[in-house]
């Protein structure tokens, strides 16, 4: 049986009623050729039986305890067999009609891109006027794990999701990795992705949790691949940036614990971050350094406004 062109992959745990939604979308859109594999990261609710009995021809992976985001998206990614792998969330789906044929064109036509990065709109409801197309295609620093395709060949050449950050930070870390080995990101506005999550609600009951993890992922990322004559001076300035804004502008004496945690997360993996480091060269980091962010919040254009700057900012700047 020979491999397939296309597989996409999505992980999930105890999200059943979204997985299926997304699902109910996405399959129609896919030929029998291509596969569709879910991992189903220690659900409680029933997903891995639902998703067999109503999508027999999907692929389900099911981990109990589970093992993590990141280390779910290992499994899947070194699964597959297909030439390019698609990753979205269990919330997410593809709005763009046949994109199928214009990421595999793009792909034949530039051997040197590794990761194919789509414009993601966040909320419940996408506007009316969200199209996609309207921006040019570029190449960017880094992607979104939620809407992204792989080149298996970019895949295979550079270590796997660094599992240990436990959350955030690990497509920065194969960004870099891939940028070490030649290969390059390519912002494609021409498929957008609706990431369908409610914002604007405020504070998320873990946000410690995840403010923790998304600092100090990219203080571990400058440990490992920042040259040594820029680390000291980025390292404190992502510090202080995160002190200003934290506890002197906004006065968020909560942060404040996180804070410390991070520090104390730095020191006890001072070991392993010594032993994993493969720093740019100063050609590599000019390169790295000469790139645009990805587009994290993306928002519809018309002919007469361009994006907001807030929009051109990747997830480890918006946090550092």
């Amino acid at each position: 049986m020979s491999a397939p062109p296309l597989s996409l992959l999505i992980t999930t745990r105890d999200r059943r009623a979204d997985l299926l939604q997304t699902l109910a979308v996405m399959t129609p859109c896919l030929e029998p050729r291509h596969e569709i594999s879910v991992f189903v990261d220690g659900s409680d609710d029933g997903t891995a039986a639902v998703v067999a009995r109503e999508f027999p021809s999907i692929t389900v992976f099911e981990q109990h305890p589970g093992v993590g985001l990141i280390a779910a998206r290992n499994r899947l990614l070194n699964a597959t067999n297909a030439a390019f792998a698609l990753s979205l969330d269990d919330d997410a789906e593809i709005v763009t009609a046949g994109f199928v044929p214009l990421i595999l064109e793009y792909f034949a036509s530039h051997p040197r891109c590794g990761v194919l990065a789509f414009p993601v709109f966040w909320g419940r409801k996408l506007p009316e006027n969200a199209a996609a197309g309207s921006e040019p295609i570029r190449r960017v620093k880094s992607f979104l794990g939620g809407g992204h395709v792989w080149r298996m060949e970019a895949w295979r050449s550079i270590p796997p999701y660094p599992e240990w950050f436990e959350m955030y930070g690990e497509e920065d870390f194969a960004a870099m990795e891939l940028l070490r080995k030649g290969w390059e990101v390519h912002y494609f506005p021409q498929v957008l992705v609706h990431h369908r999550v409610e914002t604007g609600v405020g504070r998320r009951p873990d946000w410690r949790f995840r403010y923790r993890r998304q600092l100090r992922s990219g203080l571990f990322l400058m440990f490992l691949f920042y040259p040594a004559a820029a680390l000291p001076r980025h390292l404190a300035s992502a510090w202080w940036a995160q002190i200003r804004k934290r506890l002197i502008q906004q006065r968020d004496w909560a942060a404040a614990p996180v804070l410390m945690r991070v520090l104390l997360d730095i020191v006890r993996n001072l070991p392993r971050l010594w032993k994993l480091r493969t720093g740019f060269t100063s050609e590599q980091w000019s390169e790295w350094c000469g790139l645009p962010p990805m587009v994290y919040y993306w928002t519809p254009v018309s002919e007469t406004t361009k994006l907001s700057p807030k929009s051109e900012t990747s997830r480890m700047d918006s946090c550092l």
